[in-house]
Formats: structure tokens, sequence, C-alpha cells
């Protein structure tokens, strides 16, 4: 059986490929694994897409992947990057470092852009529908070879496209809702416990509904099976 970080470094090297031959006008270029990659995780962390421009491309992958090094990260960058997302992530795990620190991290949407609207509005439409199925189908192949016991799926976004294009959605249930901020969701997908957030900051979340999140979260982490 292939090492696990074998695997997920020729997967990585799949989508380098892809966004070479096809898609390197794109120069924002793209982002697989935020973390190592481990079988059967307590918690895998999806978000909606690699925020930042070429150059934060440049600086953290690109001359590695021109050189064939496909490695992955040593640790969680989650854990050590000064990004806001990041900080705001720690905040939701505080209690709960060590599955912060244990967990698998990817997006549904591999290529970067500094958000969404950015995404959308400045890349033609077809190709843009092929980068998004491709990565769909690439986070297919990662769920199925990682089997994640439980997903933290941060932003409504994110979890309206898992379920549209990715898994079948089950036993949804609404636990919070925030207004515009946002929703936070229960649900299951093949037996997969599933907690959703609001997107950490793109919406803008007070100190006491983080705290709720936060209880909600711990709940969700602490909860047997699925």
């Amino acid at each position: 059986m292939m090492d696990i970080t074998k695997w997920a470094e020729d997967l990585t090297e799949e989508v380098y490929n892809e966004w070479k031959t096809k898609y390197s006008f794109w120069e924002d270029g793209f982002k697989v694994f935020y973390s190592p990659v481990r079988y059967r995780p307590e918690l895998m962390i999806i978000s909606l897409n690699p925020g930042g421009t070429k150059r934060n491309f440049v600086e953290e992958h690109y001359s590695n992947y021109e050189d064939g090094d496909f490695s992955l990260l040593n640790e969680n960058s989650y854990l050590i990057s000064k990004y806001q997302f990041a900080k705001k992530i720690r905040t939701l795990f505080e209690g709960n470092e060590n599955v912060l620190k244990t967990s698998v991290a990817i997006t549904v949407l591999f290529f970067r852009s500094k958000n969404i609207n950015y995404w959308v509005k400045n890349n033609p439409k077809k190709t843009r529908l092929a980068m998004e199925r491709f990565a769909y189908d690439k986070v297919k192949q990662i769920l199925d070879k990682v089997k994640p016991k439980k997903l933290l799926v941060v932003g409504n976004g994110a979890y309206w496209i898992l379920g549209k294009h990715i898994i079948k959605i089950e036993n949804e249930n609404e636990i919070e809702n925030f207004g515009s901020v946002g929703r936070i969701i229960t649900a299951k997908a093949n037996q997969i416990g599933i907690f959703v957030t609001p997107h950490l900051t793109g919406s803008r979340i007070s100190k006491e509904n983080m705290e709720k999140m936060k209880k909600l979260f711990t709940d969700f982490i602490a909860s047997n099976g699925c």
C-alpha cells in the first residue's frame, strides 16, 4: 500500500501539472494541503479557497514545484501562520489544540485568489468551471483516501460547494443562526460528522458569538461517533 504522504505529494504534483499545462495564466497559483496528511485523522478542516496572490504562491511553493519537490508541510500551518484566518482558527480550537495539531487541512477550491469575487470576475466562465470541477474531483479523492472521522467546514459557501459537488449531505441540522453573519450547522456525509461555521474572517463574528461557536465546536469534537 502506498504511503499516504507519498500519495499526497503525488496528488500535489498532479495539481501542479494541471495548473502548469492548462491554467498557468492564473498567476496567483494554487495550494492543496495546509498540513501533513495522515490516515483517519480525528478531524479534517475544509475552507473555501487559498487567499493571497502570485507573491504568496512564489514565496511558499513555486520554486520547489519547479524543482520537482512536492513535499508536504512539517506541521499544520494554522498552528503557526500569522494570517488573520489562521489566528481565528486557533481561537476556535482553544482547548482542543491537539485536535488542530493532528488535523488535515485543505480547501474545496485549490486555486488562489484574494477573494472569491475576484476569482469569479477575473476568470473566463468556461475555464473557471473546468478548474473548479478539477479541484472538486481531487477533493473527492482526498476524502476517499484520507477517511477523516469528522469535518470542520469553515464558511457556509464552502459547505454549499461540498454538498452540491463533492459529498451527499444528510441529517442537516441548523444549531445556531447569526443572521447575516451565517449559520452553524451539523450534518453527516457517509457517516462522517460535519460541523459548519460562518467564514471566520469574511464575516464579522462578535466575541459573544465566537464564544458560543467555540462551545458548540468543543461539544462536537467531544461527541462519540458522528
